[in-house]
C-alpha cells in the first residue's frame, strides 16, 4: 500500500525553530555520563589473548602434561626388559654351558712303573714302622712312664703311616688302580685303629680293627712284588 502522507500522519513539516532546536539539541550537563556496564577487567592487569570480559581467564589450550603417559610407558619398558631377562635366563646361548668334564689324564708305561715303586716303599716303610712301634716293651717293666711312652709311639706310628701313604698316594697319581685302592683302604684302616687306641675304646671295638688291618696288609702286599 502508498506510504501515508505527511497529513495524514499528524507532521506538517520539518520545524527549525528555536522550539523545536531547544527540543532537540539540549545543553549537556558538565558532568559525563557514568557508563551503565563498566568494562569488567582482570585482576591481574593486562587481559590475556580471548579473555572475554569475565573474571576468569579463558581455558587454556595447551595440552596437558604428558606424564600419566610417561609413566605407563616407562612401565611398559620395564615390564618387556623384564620379559627379555627371564627368556635369556632360560635360553642361554651355547658359550654359557658348563664345559664338560676333562678327560682323565693318561700315563707312560714309565709313569705307571715309577708310581708303583714310589707307592710300595711307603707301604714297607709305614709297615716296618708299625710293626716296630706296636711291639716295644717297656724297657722298666711295672714303670706308668715307660708304658705311657711305649703306647704313645704305637699310636704315633699308626697315625702317621696313614698320612703318610695318603700323601704318596696324592704325589703319585700315575699309581694303578688296584694298587691305589688297596694302599687307601691301608691308609685308613692305620689311622682308625689309632684314633680308636687314643680314645680308650675297649677291645671289642680294637679288635675289628687289627682285624681288618691285617687283611688290608696282606692285600697290599702282593701288589708289591
Amino acid at each position: 500500500m502508498p506510504w501515508p502522507s505527511a497529513a495524514a500522519s499528524g507532521v506538517v513539516g520539518w520545524r527549525t525553530t528555536a522550539t523545536a532546536s531547544q527540543r532537540y539539541h539540549r545543553p549537556m550537563s558538565d558532568t559525563p555520563f557514568a557508563e551503565p556496564y563498566p568494562e569488567q577487567r582482570p585482576p591481574w592487569g593486562v587481559p590475556p589473548p580471548g579473555w572475554d570480559g569475565s573474571s576468569r581467564p579463558a581455558p587454556s589450550t595447551t595440552p596437558r602434561s604428558p606424564g600419566r603417559w610417561s609413566l605407563v610407558a616407562a612401565l611398559a619398558l620395564a615390564v618387556v626388559s623384564l620379559g627379555v631377562g627371564i627368556v635369556g635366563w632360560f635360553h642361554r646361548q651355547p658359550h654359557d654351558k658348563p664345559s664338560p668334564a676333562p678327560s682323565a689324564p693318561t700315563f707312560t708305561s714309565q709313569q705307571i712303573s715309577d708310581a708303583k715303586e714310589n707307592v710300595c716303599a711307603a707301604h714297607r716303610i709305614v709297615r716296618q714302622a708299625a710293626v716296630l712301634n706296636t711291639n716295644q716293651a717297656n724297657p722298666v717293666p711295672g714303670d706308668p712312664t715307660g708304658d705311657l711312652a711305649v703306647a704313645a709311639n704305637a699310636r704315633l706310628a699308626l697315625y702317621s703311616g696313614g698320612d703318610y701313604l695318603l700323601r704318596r698316594l696324592t704325589a703319585e697319581p700315575a699309581t694303578p688302580a688296584e694298587l691305589r685302592d688297596a694302599v687307601r683302604s691301608l691308609a685308613n684302616a692305620l689311622q682308625e685303629l689309632a684314633v680308636n687306641y687314643l680314645a680308650g675304646a675297649p677291645d671289642s671295638v680294637v679288635t675289628p680293627l687289627r682285624l681288618a688291618l691285617e687283611r688290608d696288609t696282606r692285600a697290599v702286599d702282593p701288589l708289591c712284588v
